[in-house]
């Protein structure tokens, strides 16, 4: 990497704000499982994107996730991008508006009354401030490449093992 870890402290606690869009989304409308993998996320490495579970939308799977670098909302069917919502200068209000809007109109149920059941550190997004990358967009970037690398060492090990552990998925978080 570019920047030492301790660079990407304001970013990473962004973005951790930021993905319980996508998380909230799977908690509206997917079934609740005991081990809470129903909200977990995926790494897109070709987009950059942490992806919710699969919600059922109609006959066809729709994914909402946080694209990283050059921070946005992002909904997929399949391969499709149905739409992507930039981050920079919103409220988390103004977000829960368009997401609930874009879900709704796929079939699925809103995100923003999703009242989530741990804490994350704060942030002034939390009590309305704005998206705010200004000095921070280099280490979103960053961020992105170490989320990338841990994916790539977690895929690689999955496929290692796979013979004498067939069957595993892939790696969430």
């Amino acid at each position: 990497g570019q920047k030492a870890p301790t660079a990407l402290v304001k970013a990473r606690t962004l973005a951790h704000h930021a993905v319980q869009w996508p998380t909230r989304a799977a908690r509206a409308n997917l079934e609740a499982l005991p081990d809470d993998s129903h909200s977990s996320l995926t790494w897109d490495n070709e987009r950059g994107v942490l992806f919710s579970q699969a919600l059922p939308a109609g006959g066809a799977d729709v994914r909402v996730g946080l694209r990283v670098a050059g921070p946005a909302l992002i909904i997929m069917r399949g391969d499709i991008a149905l739409d992507t919502y930039e981050l920079a200068g919103r409220r988390d209000s103004m977000v829960g508006v368009w997401l609930d809007s874009a879900l709704r109109a796929l079939g699925l149920r809103p995100a923003s009354g999703v009242t989530l059941p741990y804490t994350i550190p704060f942030h002034p997004v939390a009590r309305g401030s704005a998206y705010s990358f200004s000095g921070e967009f280099e280490a979103f970037g960053e961020l992105a490449q170490w989320l990338a690398a841990a994916a790539d060492l977690l895929e690689g090990m999955r496929l290692e093992y796979s013979a004498a552990h067939p069957g595993a998925g892939t790696a969430c978080c």
